[in-house]
């Protein structure tokens, strides 16, 4: 009888898991489709080398939400990824405190952490260049730039730094 609870138990626990991964999913791709400027892909788990080409070919969505610390790793390393497959000179971040931000130390850590995270890949010829901007409209952002070209936002919660490194 032990046994038997404690398998129901587990397979509770693993449907609760995926029910809540499914919503999660969901209410990224919900949340992704709201902004149609321009043609773009949300992370998806399914985003392997069988997804098409021209799939793979299209950015990812900029957030609309405040990004966490794995979301932050996410959106670097597809940076990374396309200056590497493209042989980009040069990432430039922007950082800009949020409108109810009342000190910069949050945006200066946000910036040394993208700083030290793009110094650790192999970006030898890639010239990395790190910067504070004017105050954002809504929250705290990092803007980071490709060759000059803007590739992603990455909008922050206030005096949320999402470093992974245990500073926010």
């Amino acid at each position: 009888m032990l046994i038997k609870i404690k398998q129901i138990s587990k397979q509770l626990f693993i449907f609760t898991t995926l029910a809540f991964c499914f919503f999660l999913a969901a209410s990224s791709l919900f949340a992704q489709e709201k902004s149609k400027d321009a043609p773009c892909r949300p992370i998806a788990p399914e985003d392997t080398a069988s997804t098409p080409p021209e799939v793979r070919a299209l950015p990812y969505c900029f957030p609309t939400t405040p990004v966490n610390c794995e979301e932050v790793l996410f959106y670097i390393d597809a940076i990374v990824y396309k200056v590497q497959k493209n042989k980009y000179e040069s990432i430039i971040v922007i950082g800009r405190v949020g409108k109810s931000e009342k000190s910069a130390k949050y945006n200066r850590t946000r910036l040394n952490f993208v700083k030290a995270y793009l110094s650790h890949r192999s970006l030898k010829d890639v010239k990395i260049i790190i910067a504070t901007g004017e105050k954002a409209e809504g929250n705290a952002q990092l803007e980071f730039y490709v060759d000059g070209k803007l590739f992603n936002v990455l909008p922050f919660a206030r005096n949320n730094v999402a470093s992974c490194a245990g500073l926010g």
